[in-house]
């Protein structure tokens, strides 16, 4: 008897136990609409409790808009964790209110905005017109857009916590610092996400940072900010006199269009020590930027900085229209590595003292060591849209920049494109090999001529014909199973391929057949592009 009063005892203590765990609540979804105000919203997740006619939170919790927000007050702050779903709608201050920011976020709690835009926001002399992040707390926007919010810094956000950009556009913003945002904590920029039209009345047109802040870029564009002081794009900045914790990393992306009254028209880059991290740009294009010193980039200081694999063309400056670094005692200096810095009006590619590294290229030898190459015989001058989620200059066949840059290490160009990584192309394009290409040049009825381009020579290669855009299965010789985009698809004609893995079949073609559609498939029953006989 007296084991089992034990064993009662026991399991007794072990319920009673199970009963004070505290287990986090499932989130809540909260629906704002005409009852449920978007103030009383962010009330009621906050402290778990109905607010207004909106229902309780319960822990991480998701508002739902189902209408544009127009506010005529500042919202409460943002002190739980939060999601918003905006499902295309819109949140703007009242332009015949008093200015008031949009968000702010306390410490220790997290925001999400997804698929929304957030326009009108005004902290006056205050920091964050859209958004203010506080110290440990983060930001996530998603889809989303923040446009023609201002303040003293970081017009559309200022913040000491982690924001985290993907796929979203910040656009249209003002400030005296940090036109679109303001950053002295963790930015993270990703994902197709664009920082474009922003103004700053002193430094960092699109982005500015001081000190503690790292900024992190990649497969986005930054374009036509304007700094009427120093960095158009993005300016990097460490207080004088102190240790300097600023880290910089761009890669896969595009710098294009900013200018600056000064410094720096695409970057304005000052930091990298052993305090913080290393300034990097890597595989990206940075083009048609304007300033004083510095058109595409200025360097001032700092150790660690490199520009790798990328490309600057169609920057101007009076001093170094691609790149500009300072030539100070105890101020470090930019290592080239594959790169192309070429087609910069101005004050000459290159000022300032340069460290070069792997083979790069110029137009007008004022890179140092650098081997030359000619805009528009090497690389296409203008950007263009080449494929992947930025523009960029593309390198024509025969480049001397094709293979130069040799294991650069880097898994893709700026495209996505896969690099070639034991014989690099110099640059933010990777050329690679030719594609596999139908083109048809000439009128339906009458001649035409038809153009194979492959990526291998010497091969034979079977064209199919069909009714429309479609699908259809190749149903004999060695490729019986391939699938092909058109409808009603038979083969037509073979050709063989040159040296260079071109062919070309000349003929005329009668009215029946205009309209009708062609692909190509090859030895490896890869299939080309579909045309349409004009």
């Amino acid at each position: 008897m007296r084991s089992t009063r034990r064993s009662s005892r026991a399991a007794t203590a072990v319920i009673l136990a199970l009963l004070t765990v505290q287990y986090p609540l499932a989130p809540a979804i909260i629906v704002v609409d005409e009852s449920c105000s978007l103030a009383d919203a962010i009330t009621a997740a906050n402290g778990d409790s109905a607010t207004g006619a909106c229902t309780a939170g319960a822990g991480a919790d998701e508002l739902q808009l189902t209408a544009d927000v127009v506010l005529i007050d500042a919202l409460p702050s943002v002190a739980s964790d939060i999601d918003v779903e905006g499902s295309g709608f819109t949140i703007v201050r009242d332009p015949a209110e008093e200015a008031f920011r949009i968000f702010q976020v306390r410490s220790n709690s997290t925001l999400h905005l997804r698929n929304v835009t957030v326009s009108g926001g005004d902290a006056g002399s205050g920091w964050g017109g859209a958004a203010s992040v506080f110290y440990g707390s983060a930001l996530t926007l998603t889809n989303s857009t923040l446009s023609g919010n201002t303040a003293d810094h970081g017009g559309a956000i200022y913040h000491y916590g982690n924001v985290t950009l993907v796929g979203s556009t910040i656009s249209g913003n003002s400030a005296v610092n940090g036109g679109g945002i303001w950053t002295q904590g963790l930015l993270q920029v990703t994902a197709g996400s664009l920082i474009t039209g922003n103004h700053a009345t002193a430094e960092g047109g699109g982005i500015g940072e001081r000190w503690y802040g790292t900024v992190v870029i990649s497969d986005s564009t930054v374009s036509y900010n304007v700094a009427d002081g120093m960095g158009g794009g993005v300016y990097i900045s460490k207080d004088q006199g102190s240790f300097d914790y600023s880290s910089v990393s761009i890669a896969n992306s595009t710098i294009s269009g900013n200018s600056a009254g000064t410094d720096g028209g695409g970057l304005r880059l000052d930091g990298g020590s052993y305090y913080g991290g290393p300034i990097t740009v890597v595989n990206s294009t940075v083009s048609g930027n304007s300033a004083t010193r510095g058109g595409g980039i200025f360097h001032a200081d700092g150790y660690f900085f490199t520009l790798a694999n990328s490309t600057l063309s169609g920057n101007s400056a009076a001093l170094g229209g691609g790149l500009y670094s300072l030539d100070e005692i105890f101020r470090g200096t930019p290592y080239l590595s594959g790169s192309i810095v070429a087609g910069n009006p101005g004050g000459g590619n290159c000022g300032g003292s340069l460290a070069i590294g792997g083979l790069n290229f110029d137009d007008d030898g004022t890179c140092v060591a650098a081997g030359p190459i000619v805009p528009g015989v090497d690389f296409e001058t203008a950007l263009a849209d080449n494929g992947g989620p930025t523009l960029t200059h593309a390198l024509f066949d025969g480049s001397v920049a094709t293979d130069a840059a040799g294991a650069c290490g880097l898994a893709t160009d700026q495209r996505g494109v896969p690099r070639d990584d034991g014989a690099c192309d110099a640059g933010s394009f990777e050329l690679g090999s030719p594609a596999f290409t139908l083109e048809i040049a000439g009128s339906c009825p009458g001649p035409v001529v038809i153009s194979v381009s492959t990526p291998e020579p010497d091969q034979g290669v079977s064209l199919f014909v069909g009714a429309n855009d479609g699908s259809s299965i190749v149903t004999t010789g060695g490729c019986a199973g391939t699938e092909l985009d058109i409808t009603l698809s038979r083969s037509w004609r073979n050709v063989r391929t040159d040296g260079n893995g071109a062919a070309t079949l000349n003929g005329n073609v009668a009215a029946n057949w205009c309209g009708r559609h062609l692909q190509a498939v090859d030895r490896n029953c890869s299939t080309s592009n579909v045309v349409e006989f004009p």
